[in-house]
């Protein structure tokens, strides 16, 4: 049977551009590096700074300011094989293992596939970080499932993939967004007759990512078989959460001080137009700004949605803001990554049609990073000015400056 499932998949739109980049070799060569670059991300394929083709890949954002490298053979045991070129895949071939990667509609792959048994169940994986944090997506309890969360298979034992420091919209600025870098899905192994299992356990721990399989599957599989973690490109949450009669939020920091502009939201979409409100809220739960409610401005798709506020009220980086969204109906979802325990409050109100509460008593937090992310733009005070030069020109300073 076909057994090209998806697996290592860095996916999203913006590793479409790879094409005549990535696949143009179509013969063994000295095959070098490969960069793949648009606005969004950018991946290394092999050892750029050695100019060799190693199994391993790099994947950046944000103008490189947050990296996840990815070593397929170890580190500390980089082994130079140039691969094959098959059809538009680079295969690098070992005695008991294949490593491959390849284009695919919507991203990039990479496999391991076993040839026959292998004498041990764990696979073992070096992984380095730059500015990311790495959060367990824990599986739903009955209680996370009674409050209207939804969980994919495949989220639960995954981690969410954020930028350690760093979200919302500075117009004119990097948009951090949400601050999510990607995700990476829980594994599973697939034999060559389809046979598809959920690895026994999945960790990532202390700069390796650990992955067991069930010894049953291993002893009965008939190979080859592969194995198929998932990078996804996602910056959604991995979760969904209905919303009827609730107002959800999410708390944040600014970078800067600034003046509000509007708040944008991940919608999934249950097949109903739906009003959507949208609101901020300052510590100690005093409303500071909200669009209008009703809009008639229907939210009806699975996509990004933005809500300008009715007025843009200064905002400190000094301090923290409740960002919320309120929705009018059941039939549309928030998407959620399950964060740390201080995030996501609600509150149960249904919705009026009229004006936000001038002060909410939240609920206590469940631990829920919701898809939700602020924009505005930095007052003249905060800007940092360009540095001219005595011959002309300037240096552009990019990150926190501290003036004393």
């Amino acid at each position: 049977m076909n057994n090209k499932t998806k697996n290592w998949i860095i996916g999203g739109t913006a590793l479409v551009v790879a094409g005549g980049v990535l696949l143009g070799a179509t013969s063994e060569q000295d095959i070098k590096p490969v960069k793949i670059k648009n606005d969004k991300v950018e991946i290394e394929i092999g050892d750029v700074v050695a100019d060799e083709m190693m199994p391993e890949f790099e994947i950046s954002k944000w103008d490189k300011e947050a990296k996840l490298k990815v070593y397929a053979k170890g580190k500390d045991a980089k082994e130079k094989k140039n691969p094959k070129v098959e059809d538009g895949k680079y295969k690098f071939e070992y005695a008991d293992e294949d490593i491959v990667f390849y284009e695919i509609e919507d991203g990039f792959e990479f496999e391991i596939i076993l040839k026959k048994k292998p004498s041990v169940n764990v696979w073992s994986f070096d992984i380095e970080s730059e500015n990311l944090d790495f959060l367990y997506q824990r599986e739903l309890t009955q209680k996370d499932i009674d409050d209207g969360l939804r969980q994919p298979e495949n989220v639960a034992g995954s981690y969410a993939v954020y930028h350690k420091t760093k979200r919302n919209h500075v117009l004119g600025q990097t948009n951090y967004g949400t601050g999510k870098f990607g995700h990476i899905y829980y594994p599973y192994l697939i034999d060559d007759d389809g046979w598809k299992v959920r690895a026994e356990d999945f960790k990532i721990e202390n700069g390796i990512m650990r992955i067991v399989a069930p010894q049953d599957f291993l002893d009965n599989a008939v190979y080859p078989v592969v194995i198929d973690p998932i990078f996804g490109n996602n910056t959604i949450g991995g979760n969904s959460v209905t919303n009827s009669n609730h107002i959800w939020e999410y708390s944040d920091s600014p970078e800067f001080d600034g003046a509000l502009e509007s708040v944008t939201f991940y919608n999934v979409d249950e097949g109903a137009n739906c009003d959507v409100a949208v609101a901020v809220y300052d510590t100690s739960d005093n409303l500071v700004a909200g669009s209008s409610l009703p809009t008639t401005n229907w939210v009806n798709a699975t996509d990004w949605f933005t809500r300008s506020l009715e007025s843009t009220p200064q905002i400190s980086s000094a301090a923290t803001y409740r960002i919320a969204v309120w929705y009018e109906c059941s039939q549309q979802r928030i998407s959620v990554d399950l964060s740390s325990a201080g995030f996501g409050r609600e509150l149960e109100r249904t919705y009026s049609g009229g004006s936000w509460p001038s002060s909410i008593t939240w609920d206590p937090p469940k631990g829920w990073g919701f898809s939700i992310y602020a924009t505005y733009t930095v007052t003249e005070a905060a800007k940092v000015p360009a540095i001219e030069l005595p011959g002309g020109g300037n240096i552009d300073i990019k990150g926190n400056l501290e003036l004393r």
